[in-house]
């Protein structure tokens, strides 16, 4: 019985470490992805406004002022969903691993977990 313990205990840690692995890479890609999105548009900006001062006219400005307003939280919503379903399976699968551990507190009155 105990030894059954240990060795979900084991199993559960492994499992633990791939969940924080998985979110950590999530959480860096969407950054990485945030910044780029931001620097590509704020680039635009730079790039027209020197095209605006070296004599182009004033509309391709407001236009990429437009497209910066309406480009970052564009993009955020277009991959929202997709950053949303990773984390939901990332959820599952914690969720996953708290039920698996129920029947252990259940069975054995006298077990602690750590959290």
């Amino acid at each position: 019985m105990i030894l059954d313990l240990k060795a979900r205990e084991k199993e559960h840690k492994a499992k633990e470490a791939k969940l924080n692995k998985h979110e950590q890479e999530l959480r860096r890609k969407e950054d990485t992805i945030a910044r780029g999105l931001v620097l590509c548009l704020t680039w635009n900006v730079v790039v027209v406004t020197i095209a605006w001062i070296k004599g182009e006219g004033p509309t391709v400005w407001f236009l990429a002022i437009i497209y910066f307003i309406s480009g970052v939280p564009g993009g955020y919503v277009m991959w929202y969903r997709s950053l949303y379903r990773a984390m939901r399976d990332t959820w599952d699968m914690a969720a996953e691993i708290c039920l698996s551990l129920l029947p252990s507190l259940v069975e054995d009155r006298n077990a602690e977990f750590q959290v």
